[in-house]
Order: C-alpha cells, then structure tokens, then sequence
C-alpha cells in the first residue's frame, strides 16, 4: 500500500507493511483512513479528494480514526475546524458504507447531534474507548454505534461505569485493542468492581 503522506505532514495515513507482514496478515489486517481531530491542522488543502481516492481504490478499508476532542489535547484545537472535517468524514463512511472508528473526549453531545443529522450509519461505528453516558447509549446504537470499553473506564466513578455498561445492548459491546495506550491502573484497588461473574452485573 502506497504512503499518503499529503493528508497531514507530520506522518502518513497508511504505510506499507514490510517483509511480507501484509500477506502473513491479510486475513486479519484491515486498512482504515481517516483524519484523526489531533492532526487537522496540519491537514493539506486536498486532503479529502486523497482520502476519498484511498478509500476508493480498497474497497475493504474502513474510515478512521476521526471524531471530536475537548479534552487536554483537542481543546488546543479549533473546535468548529473539527466539526467541519468530522462531518465530512463521517458523510463520506455512510456514502460508502463503510465502517468508521470514532474518537470522542467531552464532546459526546455534540458527536450525537452531528450523528442524529446525518442518520444511520449502514457500516456501522465503533465508539473508541467509550466513555460517555448511559443516557447517550440507546441513541448512538440505534445510529449504528458499537462501544468498545478499555482501561481507560478504570478513571470514571464505579456507579458510572456499572450503569453505562448495563445500557450496553449485549451485541454491542467489544473489548478494546488499543495497547498499551488504554491498559487499566493495575492497582488491586481499582479493580473493586470487577465481579467473578460479569454476566450478573450486566444482566
């Protein structure tokens, strides 16, 4: 797979993977393009017909990672210039039909109102890492949205966590893969609410 490296200068949206990694895992490998909100900045002027061209040319890539950010890092950045390319992005993954991996920090209000305007996505979502509300659950899943829950659910309050992952319809719940950026705090302490039989929690 050619490197792009015009969608953002500071790195490439796809790299090549070398000594015969792409064919040991071609079963399991699957390409994803995106503009993720950290790098928009830094995006080039024709950034969206290279990502479009991507996406064109494989057709069993997925878009990704793209969504929103208010938290420590995305607050640095524009919050409309995010709005606008998140936007874009995700209209492009329901033209296409394609999945599409999504990153949100304190912005999940705004993620659900640009969700609801666009409708339901026929490729579905992933929501990265999710840690939003109960509350937001039932309509982000009637959009198409699935939850991947990581360690990172280790820093909200136990009632939080227990009331959101019981709102979690059952088939769409997945484990999240991003290490070891999202391992959980192995302090014994923090794991109080880890019953020996989650079913039970959850049901």
């Amino acid at each position: 797979m050619q490197i792009a490296r015009e969608l953002r200068p500071v790195g490439c949206i796809a790299e090549r993977l070398e000594s015969g990694e792409s064919e040991k895992y071609s079963s399991c490998v699957i390409p994803c393009f995106g503009l993720h909100p950290w790098f928009i900045a830094e995006r080039s002027p024709n950034w969206f017909n290279i990502l479009k061209e991507l996406l064109h040319s494989t057709p069993s890539s997925t878009v990704g990672e793209i969504g929103l950010d208010k938290g420590s890092h995305g607050k640095e950045i524009d919050f409309k210039d995010q709005v606008q390319v998140f936007r874009q992005q995700l209209e492009l993954a329901k033209e296409l039909q394609r999945p599409v991996s999504i990153h949100c920090v304190s912005a999940f209000g705004d993620l659900l109102k640009i969700m609801q305007s666009i409708g339901h996505l026929p490729g579905g979502a992933i929501l990265h890492s999710y840690l939003g509300s109960a509350e937001m659950v039932p309509p982000l899943a009637k959009l198409g949205a699935y939850f991947s829950i990581s360690g990172h659910t280790m820093s909200m309050k136990l009632e939080k966590v227990k009331k959101m992952l019981k709102a979690v319809p059952s088939d769409r719940i997945l484990l999240e893969t991003d290490s070891p950026d999202a391992l959980p705090n192995w302090d014994v302490d923090s794991l109080h609410w880890v019953p020996g039989d989650t079913s039970k929690t959850l049901n």
